[in-house]
């Protein structure tokens, strides 16, 4: 491509071109070649496979090499993936799309047999009084809020889960920003690891089986899951024994799953109430 002429400015916002891009506000210098089909389709081209290869080094590495991305982030090394939070967002998204699962969605029904059960369902009986409704309706008019709701509230995970990352790895000093990053990876994982790809493959095996999962033992499966993953997200950001990492991939897994149950599922039964 060719260079700007010495004279030339950038159309943006005004500042003496030296390159391809302008040092102000990075605009690229267009040219004829650009604003052409062929421009645009070399566009399309360089967005998809740069995009692609973005977000797949990006759900590899949180996969195969857990803590990876926040190690490489802290470090300053950033260009070779998807932003943790952008990932994130398009994971949440994905779950609104494509939600094959109850997960973290929860019916109003699901509140009334839970711990505490008597707690939401006065709630309930007082909206409906409250609304001249039944309590059916209160539920339908829940059931259909609360979709929405809940993955609006999925950005609060990250800062549920930043405290507890923060009393695992004490002793090391970090700053919050790295343990809101090292947040959003571990979530990005549970969100697509937990709703998003064990749905698809408990759905495949009833198709295959024919047979309903025990809702308990997948529970433990998926904590134990979740438990091997923290230990090698643990030994990988602080280079700890494996005993230790172990025992703290427990504590992370143990937490977050107390974090979902008493304080996001809560706050998301308040917030959905106050919105019917």
């Amino acid at each position: 491509m060719p260079k700007p002429k010495p004279d030339a400015r950038c159309k943006n916002c005004g500042e003496a071109l030296h390159g391809r891009f302008c040092s102000s506000c990075g605009q690229k210098v267009y040219t004829a070649k650009d604003d052409s089909v062929r421009g645009m389709a070399t566009e399309a081209l360089h967005f998809i496979t740069h995009f692609e290869g973005k977000f797949l080094t990006t759900v590899r590495t949180i996969f195969c090499k857990p803590g990876q991305l926040s190690v490489d982030h802290a470090n300053g090394m950033r260009q070779r993936y998807y932003k943790p939070i952008s990932l994130f967002l398009m994971l949440v998204v994905l779950y609104l799309l494509f939600p094959l699962f109850q997960g973290l969605n929860m019916r109003m029904t699901t509140y009334e047999h839970i711990q505490a059960g008597s707690y939401f369902t006065a709630m309930i009986d007082a909206k409906a009084e409250a609304r001249g409704l039944t309590v059916e309706e209160v539920g339908e008019r829940f059931d259909h809020r609360s979709g929405t709701t809940s993955k609006a509230l999925l950005l609060l995970l990250i800062p549920l889960t930043a405290p507890i990352l923060r009393v695992l790895l004490i002793g090391k000093k970090r700053r919050w920003y790295h343990d809101l990053v090292l947040a959003t990876e571990v979530n990005a994982f549970y969100l697509l690891a937990f709703y998003l790809i064990a749905p698809l493959v408990v759905w495949a095996v009833i198709l295959i089986v024919r047979k309903e999962m025990n809702e308990e033992i997948l529970g433990m499966a998926l904590l134990a899951l979740f438990t091997v993953y923290g230990a090698v997200l643990m030994h990988r950001v602080q280079r700890e024994a494996r005993w230790r990492s172990a025992l703290k991939g427990l504590a992370l897994a143990v937490t977050h799953t107390l974090m979902l149950t008493y304080l996001y599922k809560p706050l998301l039964f308040l917030v959905t109430m106050a919105l019917i």
